[in-house]
């Protein structure tokens, strides 16, 4: 087994108002961390949603740990305890593209990574 805290995952939307992967767990690894949501934005609000979906498959209501959750310009949403298992994964959204800085929400993943041998 191998234990490694680090940055995991960061995403910038690519394509606002759209579903996207911001990270899918890789197999024989499971993680424990927290994801950061930074809107970047020097002058608007902005709205993200977060969803952990098991196994993955298709987004359901009940994925949601974030939803349209409003962000003014410089402010952070922080979710710790997170358990992740293999294959689980993240998908994000925002009303923003986040591709330039200074425009939209930004996602990072933080964490430690557990790997079976």
């Amino acid at each position: 087994m191998s234990l490694s805290y680090k940055q995991i995952a960061n995403h910038a939307i690519s394509a606002a108002n759209t579903e996207e992967t911001f990270y899918t767990v890789p197999a024989s690894t499971e993680v424990v961390g927290q994801v950061i949501v930074t809107n970047t934005s020097t002058s608007n609000n902005r709205t993200f949603r977060l969803a952990v979906i098991s196994g993955g498959g298709a987004t359901s209501a009940a994925d949601y740990l974030a939803y349209d959750i409003a962000l003014v310009p410089g402010e952070s949403w922080v979710v710790a305890g997170l358990t992740l298992a293999a294959t689980d994964v993240l998908r994000v959204e925002s009303d923003a593209t986040s591709t330039t800085a200074g425009t939209g929400i930004v996602f990072q993943l933080y964490g430690e990574t557990i790997t079976q041998s």
